[in-house]
């Protein structure tokens, strides 16, 4: 969902990239887009069930994709937190990042 979500987001000719890698606080892996990011306001709701951005993050690369219920971010979030792990969204210069952060096994 997150991949999709940053190909469908993201304007023609722009970027979306993905990197994994640990740290002592555990396993993460990043989406980053070049899109046009999310809104302040949204920011604290995006995984909230149903929730559907004020901009929807449009313009869309693709207007042939479906614009979403707003369930996808709320699933991952949840399976994330079963695993024990954190799922976030921040903007950044340009674009937006997910982050999904899990422990590592015991």
């Amino acid at each position: 969902n997150l991949v999709a979500n940053a190909i469908a987001h993201t304007p023609s000719g722009g970027s979306v990239k993905l990197a994994l890698g640990s740290d002592e606080n555990g396993a993460w892996a990043r989406v980053d887009d070049t899109g046009v990011g999310i809104d302040q306001a949204d920011l604290p709701r995006v995984f909230d069930v149903a929730y559907r951005g004020s901009n929807d993050r449009v313009p869309r690369a693709d207007s042939s994709l479906p614009s979403g219920s707003g369930l996808g971010l709320a699933i991952a979030a949840g399976l994330v937190q079963a695993h024990r792990g954190t799922l976030s969204a921040h903007n950044l210069p340009t674009g937006a990042r997910f982050e999904v952060r899990l422990p590592l096994a015991d």
